[in-house]
C-alpha cells in the first residue's frame, strides 16, 4: 500500500509540474545577444555573444537557442544561418557562449531575435518562446590606396599632374621630377647642381576643403535597376579618398545620391577632419544602400549648391551624359575633379576644366596604409 501511494504522489506531482510549465507565461529565462565591435573595418573578425540567465523560480535544465544571422555573416559554427546553441544552465548566475564571426561585405548586420526551446525537469512539456534580443554590428566599407593626383591635359594635348589639394604659394622644397609634372615644376637651379631633373614641392592648401560627390546610378534612368559591383567601388573609392583627406587634415563633406539615415533624394555630411567626422562619414558610406535614390543630373544639380570656394570631388563608374555637359559649367565657377572607375575598353572622357583623378582600383586590393 505504501508503495502504491508513494507512485501516486509521484504521477500527482509530475501531472502538477507538468500543468505549471503547460499554463505559466512566464519564460524562466533571459536572453541577451551582443555583436562586438559595434563598428569593424572590412575584413575585419568579430564576436557574436550568447548570454542565458534564470528568471524566476522554474528550474531549466536544459535550454536550445536558435539565433537566425543576418546574410553574409559567417560564422563556423553555425549551420547555414541558424546557430543553435544547445545549454545546460546553471542553479545560478548566467552562461555566456562566445562565437567569432566574420561579415563578408560592408553594411549593417542585424540580429532580431531568439528562438529558445525549453522543457520541465522530467522532460514532460517542451516549450518554444520567440524572444526580443537585438544585436547590431556596423561594417565600414574598405579602405584602398588613394593617390592624391589630378590629371589635366593642356592646351598642346600634354596630361599633366598635380596634387589635388596642394597650395601653390606655398613653397615646402623641391623633389626629383616625375613623368607627368608640368615642366613649370621643374627647377632649374637645383637640378644644374645635382645633375638630375628637380621638381618643386608645394604644402597642402591650409584652407582647402573637399566635397565628395558619389554617383550610385549606374543606369538610365537611375530606377531601371542598378550594377552593384560598380556601385561598391565607387563607396570604397570615396571612403579611401575621405581617409585620405582626414590624414592630411583636409575637412571633407560628403554628398550622394543614396539613401542612409533618412529617406531623402540627396544625402548630405558637413565637412570635417577629425577622427569622429571620419568615423560618422563611414558609417553614412556603410549604411549606403546599394540603389541611388536619384539620378545622376539630380546630383549634379545639387552640387551648385556647394560653396565656390570648396574642391569638388565627384566619383563615378561609368561617366553619366548628364555629367558630359553639366560639368564643364560647372567647372567654370570651382575647382572640379573626377574621379571615374572606368572598366577595360570604357573611354573616359575629357572635359574642360575638369581634372581627372588617379586613383587605385579597389578590386586590385591594396589596403591603405
Amino acid at each position: 500500500m505504501l508503495a502504491l501511494g508513494l507512485a501516486a504522489l509521484l504521477v500527482l506531482l509530475a501531472l502538477a509540474e507538468r500543468h505549471v510549465y503547460a499554463r505559466t507565461a512566464a519564460v524562466p529565462v533571459r536572453v541577451r545577444v551582443a555583436l562586438s565591435p559595434a563598428r569593424l573595418p572590412h575584413g575585419g573578425a568579430g564576436e557574436l555573444t550568447l548570454r542565458v540567465e534564470r528568471a524566476g523560480i522554474l528550474p531549466v535544465p536544459w535550454l536550445t537557442a536558435y539565433i537566425t544571422l543576418p546574410p553574409d555573416l559567417e560564422c563556423a559554427a553555425a549551420q547555414g544561418r541558424s546557430l543553435i546553441a544547445h545549454l545546460a544552465l546553471p542553479l545560478r548566475g548566467a552562461l555566456v557562449r562566445h562565437y567569432p564571426v566574420r561579415p563578408r561585405h560592408r553594411g549593417l548586420y542585424r540580429v532580431e531575435g531568439v528562438r529558445v526551446e525549453y522543457t520541465d525537469p522530467l522532460g514532460l512539456v517542451v516549450r518554444h518562446v520567440d524572444l526580443a534580443a537585438r544585436a547590431e554590428m556596423l561594417v565600414h566599407p574598405r579602405l584602398v590606396a588613394a593617390d592624391m593626383v589630378a590629371s589635366t591635359r593642356t592646351l598642346l594635348g600634354e596630361v599633366e599632374h598635380t596634387a589635388l589639394l596642394e597650395d601653390p604659394t606655398a613653397y615646402r622644397g623641391v623633389r626629383p621630377y616625375l613623368p607627368g609634372d608640368p615642366l613649370r615644376r621643374v627647377h632649374w637651379p637645383q637640378t644644374a647642381r645635382t645633375g638630375q631633373l628637380m621638381a618643386r614641392e608645394y604644402a597642402t592648401a591650409a584652407a582647402a576643403q573637399v566635397h565628395l560627390a558619389l554617383n550610385l546610378a549606374t543606369r538610365v534612368p537611375h530606377w531601371a535597376g542598378t550594377d552593384v559591383a560598380r556601385v561598391e567601388q565607387v563607396i570604397e573609392a570615396a571612403a579611401s579618398l575621405a581617409a585620405a583627406c582626414c590624414r592630411a587634415a583636409v575637412p571633407v563633406g560628403l554628398v550622394v545620391n543614396g539613401v542612409a539615415f533618412e529617406a531623402t533624394p540627396i544625402t548630405r555630411l558637413p565637412p570635417g577632419a577629425s577622427p569622429r567626422h571620419l568615423t560618422r562619414l563611414l558609417d553614412v558610406l556603410a549604411r549606403l544602400a546599394p540603389q541611388p535614390s536619384a539620378s545622376a543630373a539630380a546630383l549634379l544639380d545639387a552640387l551648385w549648391s556647394v560653396p565656390r570656394d570648396a574642391n569638388l570631388v565627384l566619383v563615378t563608374g561609368p561617366m553619366p551624359e548628364a555629367w558630359r555637359q553639366g560639368l564643364p559649367p560647372l567647372a567654370r565657377t570651382r575647382d572640379v575633379t573626377a574621379v571615374v572607375l572606368a572598366r577595360p575598353g570604357e573611354p573616359v572622357p575629357v572635359l574642360p576644366g575638369v581634372r581627372l583623378l588617379r586613383l587605385v582600383r579597389a578590386e586590385e586590393g591594396v589596403e591603405a596604409p
